[in-house]
């Protein structure tokens, strides 16, 4: 029987996203350190294969972002007799009552389910004692890539002594109060007239496509944020909601001014602002600009592997 099933999915597979990358750096990692895996993408292979992968391994590791998949996906392997190792990508309690309910019940089901940030944690703790804080973050093996021709565009707009900041959504969707998760159209009206300059990393394309014709900095193609945060003045990550962002970890390992909305808990070194609020923002980018010490949050790829070991 083989040991450690991951399922999960990829960027070739669902786009660029902070899980599907944090999936990809995992087991580039895993490559590393000589862990054996079986990578399960639930987006690609048929579901009765599906079942037939978990049947022959011994343990699995999800990484899925929907409620009910994720309960299906835990009953299954605790229906096999295999041990479940749940990685709950996201905050806590910021589904509809139904959507908590079915994380509460994969959270008491896990033999190991892993936290992304402290309330997640202390809220799962409640539910299951093994609970365990991760970050969420993994270094990238390698930088990647980012486009040539927005590299020479930042340089060429910061030799004009016009700083760059960079903010990224993987796709365009709302909360269930129908707030934009990205806070993409608030950052767009707020540097319309600014003498700062946004870069969108917006690789699905939706909002490329919705502003088509405006005068907009948008990267509409696969890239690897990590490489283009080595050349902006810093980052802003404006979500009504989110979980142990990569890109605001990405951004305080490089050193950057991060500044981020307190909606959720941040790590150390972030600036903090209030969602979809100019004058917050306004505040925020006129003292956070000194924030640059280099924050080493780490690899957490030993810690995982542990909880792999002991399960």
């Amino acid at each position: 029987m083989k040991q450690l099933l991951i399922i999960g999915t990829l960027p070739e597979s669902a786009g660029i996203g902070g899980v599907t990358v944090h999936v990809q750096r995992l087991l580039e990692w895993l490559d590393v350190k000589g862990v054996e895996y079986t990578l399960c993408d639930y987006k690609t292979l048929p579901f009765k294969k599906q079942i037939r992968m978990i049947m022959l391994h011994k343990s699995v590791h999800l990484h899925v972002s929907h409620p009910a998949l994720r309960l299906m996906y835990a009953l299954i392997t605790k229906l096999t007799g295999k041990k479940l190792v749940f990685t709950i990508h996201g905050n806590l309690g910021r589904f509809s009552w139904f959507g908590n309910l079915l994380d509460k019940l994969t959270v008491k089901l896990s033999d190991v389910p892993i936290a992304i940030n402290q309330k997640s944690y202390e809220k799962a703790l409640k539910w299951n004692k093994r609970a365990q804080y991760v970050s969420a973050f993994i270094p990238p093996v390698e930088d990647g890539k980012a486009p040539e021709w927005a590299i020479e565009k930042i340089d060429s707009l910061q030799m004009a002594g016009r700083p760059v900041f960079s903010t990224n959504a993987s796709v365009c969707s709302f909360t269930p109060l129908g707030e934009e998760i990205y806070g993409i159209e608030f950052l767009i009206d707020f540097f319309r007239n600014r003498h700062e300059i946004l870069v969108i990393s917006d690789p699905s394309g939706q909002y490329a496509n919705k502003h088509k014709g405006e005068d907009l900095f948008i990267i509409a193609e696969p890239h690897s944020t990590f490489a283009l945060y080595k050349h902006v003045d810093g980052t802003i990550r404006n979500t009504a909601t989110d979980g142990d962002s990569l890109s605001v970890r990405e951004s305080l390992y490089l050193g950057l001014p991060t500044f981020a909305t307190d909606r959720v808990d941040r790590p150390k070194g972030c600036v903090l602002f209030h969602y979809n609020d100019a004058e917050s923002l306004t505040k925020a980018l006129s003292e956070g600009r000194q924030h640059t010490q280099r924050m080493d949050t780490g690899n957490p790829i030993g810690q995982i592997i542990g909880i792999y070991e002991s399960v």
